[in-house]
């Protein structure tokens, strides 16, 4: 429909662009970056392009580069000959031979180090690869799709991100808007994530009250659609009766308006022990 992409839902003027970028991306070679706060969806936007592209049979491989020591990320990325290192103890195919044909995501690129930096260039670059501790470099084939949810740009102005890097990576760049820049799709992502929960914990899909649904549209939701599905999935599982009101989201994680009171009084009474605490320690030393 109109209302999905792939995984991506939503109708509002933000994503609509997006889903036309994403289309118009797919099936070319280019690099993609992706750039948005944490929780945005930059993974399922890449898988998106993917399946959309002619590349959509091979490999979707995902790399989490802000997981990994430099020297593992180097060797999980390129492969090792065997005895290159401690540990070594056989050669080993890198993901970029494993996503040969397909499609390699780079997560978090921007906390990578400058040596693993000039590394992928070669590849950008040279469209090749030298796994570690060998002297034979290996073609590949392979889509370059990387995500930050730091400003890039930035990085490349204070020198902690190699410019000549940053354009090869950023040939085609995509902004993801955080879920407060698209509110009107949040009624949308509610129904679709009650759904999928209720599915995976064989419940009886539950009705989401109008006076819960504009709590969950009006919450200023910082962790973004991630947050969103986790409070969905929390309060699914907890909640007993047939409606989701918009009582059963104030215990939530997330930062809905009804949590204000509840945010105070929790302060007011963390105060009040410190206080408390205060005065009995003065008491001791008298």
């Amino acid at each position: 429909t109109d209302t999905r992409l792939g995984d991506l839902i939503g109708h509002s003027p933000v994503m609509r662009d997006l889903f036309e970028m994403i289309r118009l991306v797919a099936d070319s070679h280019a690099t993609v970056l992706l750039q948005g706060e944490s929780g945005t969806g930059k993974e399922r936007v890449a898988r998106s392009i993917h399946n959309l592209s002619y590349r959509r049979k091979k490999p979707f491989v995902v790399v989490d580069c802000a997981s990994l020591p430099e020297s593992l990320l180097e060797s999980e990325l390129f492969g090792h000959m065997k005895g290159a290192f401690t540990g070594a103890l056989s050669t080993r195919r890198g993901l970029f031979e494993e996503a040969d044909g397909g499609t390699i995501f780079l997560d978090e690129i921007a906390d990578t180090s400058p040596h693993f930096q000039s590394k992928l260039l070669r590849v950008l670059q040279e469209g090749e690869i030298k796994p570690v501790g060998s002297s034979r470099s290996i073609k590949v084939d392979v889509r370059i799709i990387s995500a930050t949810n730091k400003n890039l740009l930035e990085l490349v102005k204070s020198k902690a991100f190699r410019e000549d890097l940053y354009y090869r990576l950023a040939v085609l760049p995509l902004v993801l808007p955080p879920l407060r820049d698209r509110r009107e799709d949040i009624p949308l992502l509610v129904q679709h994530f009650v759904a999928a929960s209720c599915k995976r914990h064989r419940k009886a899909p539950p009705v989401v009250t109008p006076e819960a649904m504009e709590a969950l549209t009006e919450a200023p939701w910082p962790g973004n659609i991630r947050e969103l599905e986790h409070t969905i999935e929390r309060v699914v599982v907890t909640a007993q009766g047939a409606q989701l009101t918009r009582q059963d989201f104030m215990g939530s994680p997330a930062p809905l308006p009804v949590q204000t009171i509840e945010v105070d009084l929790r302060s007011v009474a963390r105060n009040a022990a410190q206080v408390a605490e205060r005065a009995r320690i003065l008491e001791a030393l008298r």
